[in-house]
């Protein structure tokens, strides 16, 4: 059965010979490069997958994006915002990161007007006006 479609009766034509070669090598090169396209799209997948990680390399899409078709377009587009969301992704960790010095210098102006509001550092700070006030005056 799997060779029926490529039978030919003797004594053949050699029209139809030639006819029959040809139509099998058109079907060989359309599956060749269904087979290419196929693992173009796939490339465009994992890169997919790749962004869900954290873990995509936009030159990863490089093959793809120079293609003049549709997947070409798509990869291009695909890679442009990718770019874009890393751009926001890092300006948004370092806005997070100037935060935190923030905070951590209001926590520590806080703390220090805990200490310094004190009863007992006001205590020390008057005898400390006292002490250099007896320096002073010799």
């Amino acid at each position: 059965e799997l060779g029926a479609i490529d039978y030919l009766s003797k004594p053949f034509n050699p029209v139809i010979l030639q006819a029959r070669i040809n139509a099998g090598l058109e079907k060989k090169q359309l599956r060749d490069q269904e087979v290419a396209y196929l693992a173009q799209v796939e490339i465009l997948t994992d890169a997919a997958r790749e962004v869900q990680n954290s873990d995509f390399d936009p030159d990863s899409l490089a093959a793809v994006a120079n293609r003049p078709d549709a997947l070409g377009n798509l990869a291009r587009v695909f890679q442009q915002m990718a770019r874009e969301v890393y751009a926001r992704e890092e300006k948004l960790k370092q806005e997070v990161q100037t935060l935190k010095i923030e905070l951590d210098r209001a926590r520590q102006d806080k703390q220090v007007e805990d200490i310094t509001a004190t009863d007992y550092f006001q205590e020390l700070e008057s005898k400390a006006k006292l002490l250099r006030s007896l320096f002073d005056d010799e």
